[in-house]
């Protein structure tokens, strides 16, 4: 059993017998505070009556599925392929735009309201990916129109996150198209895998994500 607390107060776990004892030495050695679990669905049901955050108030929580897909099995969409949505890494002069995707991700999907404080997280977020090279927008007519990142890797695996569509241009399948052309570019420097986490209640991510190859793995819950 292992957990981790990091240091913007998310906590990962996998602790199929031991969430009591692992939680009771974060209470009594953690340097700062746990602001969101993210483990196995059963494991964060057993966290949530620990003292450490019991009677705290939950301010969301997510349940989703980790999927997971070998990079030698992608299935591009036609439209990425046929040249009619590209693929690229964010230019600078973008950033600023992506700062702003990425504050109304936070709203939208985790309960962050926007602030100028929130807003100033998002934006050095942004840049912070964009220095490491790890993003991806898909565009058309080379502007961009959906934006994804690698948020983790290890060995050859490499996750995915912060997948955003704004409202205005969704279902045109962009996300899967700047999904697709980050995962190529992953393969080229070595990636052999890629895993990311959908949530249950949006099939319209599954589905994305389904068609792109990717399969369920198992259960993950998001709790803050």
């Amino acid at each position: 059993s292992i957990a981790a607390l990091f240091w913007n107060g998310v906590c990962l776990m996998q602790t199929p017998a031991h969430v009591d004892e692992i939680l009771d030495m974060l209470a009594a050695a953690a340097p700062r505070e746990l602001i969101e679990l993210c483990a196995p669905t059963d494991q964060i049901e057993r966290a949530l009556l620990h003292g450490l955050v019991r009677d705290r108030p939950l301010k969301s929580r997510h349940d989703a599925t980790v999927m997971r897909l070998p990079l030698a099995q992608l299935t591009a969409p036609t439209t990425l392929d046929a040249g009619s949505v590209g693929s690229r890494p964010p230019m600078g002069e973008e950033l600023g735009l992506l700062g702003e995707w990425h504050a109304a991700f936070n709203d939208e999907v985790f309960g962050d309201p926007r602030s100028p404080e929130s807003d100033l997280k998002a934006r050095q977020w942004i840049r912070a990916v964009h220095d490491e090279r790890r993003d991806s927008v898909a565009t058309v007519d080379d502007k961009p129109v959906a934006y994804c990142a690698i948020t983790g890797s290890l060995d050859d695996e490499i996750n995915i996150g912060a997948v955003y569509t704004p409202p205005e241009l969704r279902g045109h399948g962009y996300a899967r198209c700047a999904v697709a052309g980050l995962l190529r570019d992953a393969a080229n420097d070595g990636a052999a895998r890629a895993c990311l986490t959908a949530i249950k209640d949006n099939p319209a991510s599954l589905r994305t994500y389904e068609a792109l190859g990717f399969q369920p793995a198992h259960d993950w819950t998001i709790a803050r």
